[in-house]
């Protein structure tokens, strides 16, 4: 259809028939065309659905990623795919740009830091992400095995002034920083 034909930079059905078209269309990214096809062909009777994610070539030579949802019908008698594609390639670099910046924290973090942790707040176990080599009394106190609690309790005892302990400890309550970012 037109949509189709507009994702893929087609002018018409004829135009990208040209390029070829087999149960899977040449513009699908050579990695991605036997899942997709085992995905078609695990169709077997008429209602039978799949959707699938694969990458595409657009007709100026960019790689797209797709939705494709792939339905068979019965259509005067003969079993017929119906295809629904949805262009999801801004979705795709918007979670490619999270996880970059996610890996740039991680790496500032352990640039400026001896040890950077990610701790579950809901069920308080944690784990370190990553820790300088020669940072061992670091590491005997945020190890794997303890809970946010005894981490932060054990890095307050070890390494805050007395004075700031307290502080400290209600600032970094496991449930004061939920209701922290819960507003973010």
């Amino acid at each position: 259809n037109r949509a189709a034909l507009k994702i893929l930079g087609y002018d018409s059905q004829e135009e990208l028939m040209e390029v070829g078209f087999d149960m899977v269309a040449s513009t699908v990214v050579d990695e991605d065309k036997k899942r997709l096809k085992e995905s078609i062909e695990s169709l077997v009777k008429a209602g039978d659905s799949v959707s699938v994610e694969y990458r595409a070539r657009h007709k100026n030579g960019e790689i797209i990623h797709v939705m494709g949802n792939i339905k068979l019908l019965m259509e005067n008698g003969e079993l017929i795919y119906q295809r629904f594609l949805l262009d999801c390639t801004a979705q795709k670099q918007e979670e490619k740009k999270k996880e970059r910046r996610q890996m740039e924290l991680i790496q500032a973090l352990s640039i400026d830091y001896n040890l950077v942790c990610f701790f579950d707040l809901d069920s308080g176990k944690g784990s370190p992400l990553s820790s300088a080599d020669s940072q061992k009394e670091l590491d005997t106190v945020f190890s794997e095995e303890m809970s946010f609690r005894e981490s932060m309790e054990g890095y307050i005892q070890s390494f805050v002034h007395p004075d700031d302990r307290e502080m400290l400890r209600n600032a970094c309550s496991q449930e004061k920083l939920k209701e922290e970012l819960s507003k973010k």
